[in-house]
């Protein structure tokens, strides 16, 4: 293992007092030294983010989002000395869903 390093850059842009839109990138360091030994359970490499949103206000106190996330991580490799396996090229896909209320 190794210390790792994350670094990120975003944007929001208010069109009207309606809608917020969000954008952004994030780049995280893998925390293995070498990507051909990693853990079965945790097989993680350095990453890419690319993420984009909206909220919508429906009332002053109230409103709703989605948001969309694509990340891509580096190939990694298992060996252990009852599995080996590789990933190659994984990808991971994120969408969500929120509603907020303040009170």
């Amino acid at each position: 293992m190794q210390d790792t390093w994350h670094t990120a850059l975003g944007a929001q842009f208010r069109p009207n007092d309606t809608w917020r839109l969000n954008a952004g990138v994030a780049y995280d360091s893998s925390f293995y030294k070498s990507q051909d030994d990693t853990s079965l359970t945790t097989p993680s490499g350095a990453a890419w983010r690319f993420g984009t949103g909206a909220q919508y206000q429906l009332t002053p106190a109230s409103n709703i989002g989605v948001a969309f996330e694509y990340l891509t991580m580096e190939s990694s490799r298992v060996k252990t000395p009852l599995i080996k396996g590789e990933y190659q090229d994984p990808s991971l896909y994120f969408f969500s869903m929120n509603y907020s209320y303040k009170f």
